[in-house]
């Protein structure tokens, strides 16, 4: 009779190790880096790295890179030349060729003062699985949070972290009282008509009726004599 328990104690702790496993994963700092389209100098050097674990869901931190000369102006040129300008994300304790990227166009990296705008979307369990880049609008009030002013020798960047959001659940119960309510309805309405078969159907009975007489009367008629 034990041996059921004892079974379930094990998997119990095995779920339990591998639960603590994948939390210390999580708590690992998630690094961001920036490379540019075609620029193998500029191969995705990091900008920030902090811990999930540290943000609230759809709290924003900010970041500050100085940019080198060589860094401004191949940004700069990216520009120049409508190329892309990507930034990856991956935890520190990942491969380098595991990562989530995304990007926009150099130009607008340039136009913005050279602040970014960066989004991660994190799972239930604060893993992150998107990430987003993009110029702020510069009527962003996430824009007070910058440390110091834009300028085009330093790179700053807001980094807000979102939370995967539940579909809502399905009304059953409301549902369930709506068609109680319906068939209540349809009852008393059919209960509320006490009249006679004739009474309620004499306007379709009617002119059967007389359709039946006239035709009759028409086949008995007088026949002429041969």
């Amino acid at each position: 009779m034990m041996e059921y328990p004892l079974k379930y104690a094990q998997i119990c702790m095995v779920l339990g190790s591998l639960f603590q496993a994948y939390a210390q994963d999580i708590a690992k700092a998630v690094s961001i880096s920036h490379c540019l389209e075609s620029e193998i100098k500029l191969q995705c050097e990091k900008l920030t790295e902090f811990s999930i674990q540290s943000l609230r869901i759809n709290q924003t931190q900010t970041f500050s890179h100085t940019l080198t000369p060589a860094e401004r102006n191949q940004i700069e040129r990216a520009s120049n030349k409508n190329e892309l300008y990507f930034i990856r994300a991956k935890l520190d304790n990942e491969r380098d060729s595991t990562y989530i990227q995304s990007f926009c166009k150099a130009t607008d990296i340039v136009d913005s003062s050279f602040v970014l705008g960066v989004i991660l979307n994190v799972d239930a369990f604060g893993r992150p699985y998107a990430v987003e880049v993009g110029p702020v609008d510069p009527a962003d009030r996430r824009l007070l949070l910058l440390p110091e002013e834009p300028s085009d020798g330093t790179l700053l960047g807001l980094v807000t972290v979102l939370g995967s959001q539940s579909a809502p659940t399905p009304d059953v119960e409301g549902y369930r009282k709506k068609l109680q309510r319906e068939q209540a309805e349809k009852k008393a309405a059919e209960s509320s008509d006490n009249r006679s078969f004739l009474s309620k159907y004499w306007m379709y009975i009617v002119p059967v009726v007389l359709f039946m007489l006239f035709s009759g009367g028409m086949q008995g008629g007088p026949q002429g004599g041969g």
